[in-house]
């Protein structure tokens, strides 16, 4: 992104997007959760859907507006780059 392009988040957005790269380094999964997240850059819009496929299951679980808000922040190609830059700062951030 530079400087130019419109910041694509809002700061609620931004805030849910770190409060899961948060809880990624809290449980020290930083490196899996990469390479897994690498992994499925390409991917984003298909795991969107996945996820309003699997919604009702993890609405159990979880906050149900965190997870129709994350759903549709994953349909846009920026989401999983901005998590992964997250985990990366806090884990920086968590080593010292």
């Amino acid at each position: 992104m530079t400087a130019a392009e419109p910041h694509p988040f809002t700061p609620e957005d931004e805030a849910l997007l770190r409060g899961l790269a948060r809880a990624v380094v809290d449980r020290g999964l930083a490196v899996p959760a990469s390479l897994m997240l690498e992994g499925a850059v390409p991917m984003n819009f298909v795991l969107s859907q996945a996820l309003a496929f699997f919604s009702p299951v993890v609405k159990i679980v979880y906050n149900s507006w965190q997870i129709d808000r994350f759903q549709e922040l994953l349909e846009k190609r920026d989401a999983i780059p901005y998590i992964l830059r997250a985990i990366n700062e806090l884990e920086e951030a968590r080593r010292g």
